[in-house]
């Protein structure tokens, strides 16, 4: 794509994201005005309903007082005419004082045990109600029969007096009536007025309201329903009550006061209508009913008793509006549009011109056609540029031809280093001056198994706390500018694993001489420390058997020429039996630490047979345990089945299994455990011997097979030393691990016999 078509095509994508964003904020816009709209519409009709709805209240409220004080009037002269027994009164006496005070019914009560009964009425289907299935009704007929205050908080009250909330009638449920309760004690009955509120309810509750409400709908599309809810009764299950065998929902427990409740979605209608009461504010959701994407805006109202009032609106229709602009505005944006792209192609075509011969000159020199002339005879930033580009060109000729010579002396030059760095066998890395490692070679990963992701931008850190701090030491002697060749010191592996390396720093500077990195070359010398030391080790070895078998014949002549003398004298009488004895067990004593210098001092041939390893080591148990070795310790055996034979000497086998065993056994206080396990590993069998006595530390774990080394009071050293040696001659291995007062486990590892 030409320069030209880059700045029309630019031109014009920043002319397309103004216009994009005229639209989306006018429509944003739109749509805020529009949402603004709504919600003052809400507000005006809450306002306008409450106002209303506060009116119609106030006036069911009026009329349902004046309703009470007539009926407590009405009552308080039937108590002046009639007689204050109920039995002196009569059907017809309540038939014509019914007609006389203008009264629809006129019904007497009595107590009965906890309840209450009318006996006595001018309606016949009045007699014989009990009001202990009426709820509030009935605690507040009881408060009055008993003079006590009325404490219920529906209907109205005074002195003596309570009337109830205007309800369908229990004797027949097609009448809606106000209800009056009188008693001062004065009559053993309580007197029961009743009026005929039909009239009086259908001008206040119902048509009062629902005319709003439908002529609110018909005034405005968008506005589906309009719903009263009560918080107390919604979203629970109906009170319907019989009357008459009639299903009656009264109109004290109804959920929907008032309005239709046709797009119902209750389980987000409760909480938003709680909400709203409880919080005091306007709370708004949206929802789907069929296609139409609907909201709902709950209003609370406080009154005598609070409500929520529920206004459901259809968005899709508020905003037809919003849409339209929309589209209008995506048609004004496709015209700029076209007019910007065109408009911007001219401006390009004329501003890029100069840029063509710049191009072919730049494209000369590209091809090393650095003499090519650009000639512009503007003074402007393009005939400046024209200018800089010729200069350009005859400085290119001339450091092309210096740095061909010395890529060539690079190329030579990083060729060697990055052979040296890569086949090597010594380990090198390079580090910054905070340690932290930036290149490593391949002969590194391997010898520390780590590979260079896992080592990048991270310190050096496989050392010993001791040997850690010695290399940051030198570190900075390297930061110095001092160079450090052959450090010794040991290194871990990923396993840690250690090695014993070799190391060589030195800085690595930058042209001004500073030093910028530090390189580090590490070799391994483990096998040549390993070497050293089985080296220093064999010399002791020899030496100590040279002196094994010199003493040990030295030992032996004697030994023999003390022995004859003592059972010629024995034979003669001149030693007692007891002392003879202790002088021979001594002797065998001695004769026993002079073989074992023999082992040491050459290896042991002895007769290999077939051994079986199992039978072996109980015969060594059941002896210990019979001599009295192990009378404080518990034997656990896990010894597999059939685990084969080996080739073995077995004296020297059951020498060292005494050994260790003793050993063991020794290591442990009182109530000791001593285990044991026997199986077939492959071609091998392993024996495994473990206590639970006072281990041994990791110091002492490398000096175990050493001559002489011992931390018994009465040890010689000699017992472990003659133990590897008689394993070592079985082709087997021995091994040892310890925790500090946990205990010991000893690991041996002999060839299995071969059938």
């Amino acid at each position: 794509m030409t320069i030209r078509s880059k700045l029309s095509l630019s031109i014009s994508l920043i002319v397309l994201f103004i216009l994009v964003l005229n639209v989306v904020f006018s429509q944003i816009n739109a749509i805020r005005v529009q949402e603004n709209n709504v919600e003052q519409q809400v507000a005006t009709i809450a306002k306008q309903l409450a106002i209303t709805i506060n009116l119609i209240d106030s006036t069911n409220r009026s009329i349902e007082q004046e309703l009470a004080k007539r009926l407590k009037s009405a009552a308080q002269t039937l108590e002046e005419i009639l007689d204050p027994d109920i039995a002196n009164v009569t059907t017809e006496q309540l038939e014509e004082l019914k007609v006389r005070l203008d009264l629809d019914d006129i019904t007497l009560w009595v107590k009965q045990g906890d309840d209450l009964a009318t006996v006595l009425s001018s309606n016949p289907d009045e007699v014989n109600l009990r009001s202990k299935s009426w709820d509030y009704w009935d605690v507040a007929l009881k408060d009055v029969i008993n003079l006590r205050p009325v404490t219920v908080a529906q209907g109205e009250r005074s002195t003596n007096f309570y009337s109830g909330p205007i309800n369908f009638a229990v004797s027949d449920p097609s009448k809606i009536n106000k209800w009056g309760y009188y008693y001062t004690g004065k009559t053993n009955y309580m007197i029961n007025t009743m009026l005929n509120a039909d009239k009086s309810f259908s001008n206040g509750y119902i048509g009062g309201t629902d005319r709003i409400i439908s002529q609110l709908l018909a005034e405005n599309d968008a506005l589906l329903e309009i719903t009263a809810f009560n918080p107390t009764f919604f979203g629970k299950e109906k009170i319907i009550k019989l009357k008459k065998g009639k299903p009656i929902y009264n109109l004290d427990v109804r959920d929907i006061s008032f309005g239709s409740y046709n797009y119902a979605n209750i389980k987000s209608d409760i909480q938003s209508v709680h909400l709203a009461l409880n919080e005091d504010k306007f709370v708004t959701t949206e929802f789907k009913f069929g296609d139409s994407s609907l909201t709902r805006t709950f209003i609370p109202i406080e009154d005598f008793e609070p409500y929520v009032i529920g206004i459901v609106i259809d968005k899709n229709k508020l905003m037809a509006g919003t849409h339209k602009q929309f589209i209008d505005h995506i048609i004004i944006a496709i015209i700029l549009l076209l007019i910007a792209i065109v408009g911007s192609y001219i401006i390009a075509e004329l501003l890029t011109s100069p840029l063509t011969k710049i191009m072919f000159k730049v494209n000369a020199i590209s091809m090393n056609q650095f003499h090519t002339s650009l000639v512009h005879n503007s003074t402007d930033e393009f005939g400046l540029l024209a200018s800089q580009v010729n200069t350009m060109g005859n400085n290119l000729s001339r450091y092309t031809n210096e740095l061909k010579q010395t890529n060539i002396e690079l190329m030579n030059t990083k060729q060697y280093l990055e052979s040296f760095f890569k086949h090597t066998t010594d380990a090198v890395h390079i580090a910054d001056l905070n340690n932290n490692i930036m290149q490593v070679n391949e002969a590194f990963e391997s010898m520390f198994e780590w590979n260079s992701d896992q080592l990048v931008r991270h310190p050096l850190s496989n050392f010993s706390l001791q040997d850690r701090v010695s290399y940051e030491q030198l570190i900075q002697q390297v930061i110095r500018g001092n160079a450090v060749s052959s450090y010794e010191t040991i290194m871990y592996t990923k396993s840690n694993s250690p090695i014993d390396v070799s190391m060589t720093l030195s800085g690595i500077r930058d042209e001004k001489g500073l030093i910028v990195a530090i390189a580090s070359i590490t070799r391994n010398i483990t096998a040549r420390k390993q070497t050293e030391e089985l080296l220093v080790k064999n010399e002791k070895l020899s030496a100590i058997g040279q002196l094994a078998a010199s003493i040990a014949h030295e030992i032996r002549n004697p030994l023999t020429t003390v022995q004859g003398f003592l059972k010629i004298n024995h034979k003669k009488g001149l030693m007692p039996e007891n002392h003879m004895d202790l002088v021979m067990k001594e002797i065998d004593h001695m004769n026993h630490i002079v073989g074992q210098f023999l082992v040491m001092s050459k290896p042991q041939v002895g007769n290999f047979q077939p051994t079986n390893i199992v039978q072996l080591i109980n015969d060594i148990l059941l002896l210990m345990t019979t001599s009295g070795t192990m009378e404080h310790v518990t034997v656990i055996s896990r010894i597999e089945e059939d685990v084969p034979f080996i080739n073995g000497v077995e004296g020297n086998l059951k020498q060292m299994f005494v050994n260790l065993i003793k050993n063991s056994v020794e290591a442990m206080s009182k109530e000791g455990v001593l285990q044991i396990g026997i199986c077939k590993q492959d071609q091998h069998v392993q024996i495994t011997i473990s206590d639970n006595g006072v281990g041994i530390s990791e110091e002492s774990l490398t000096h175990l097979f050493e001559p002489f080394y011992t931390s018994k009071q009465d040890g010689n050293g000699l017992g472990l030393l003659v133990s590897q040696q008689i394993i070592a001659n079985h082709q087997g291995t021995i091994t040892f691990t310890s925790q500090v007062g946990i205990g010991t486990t000893v690991t041996i590892v002999l060839p299995a016999l071969k059938v």
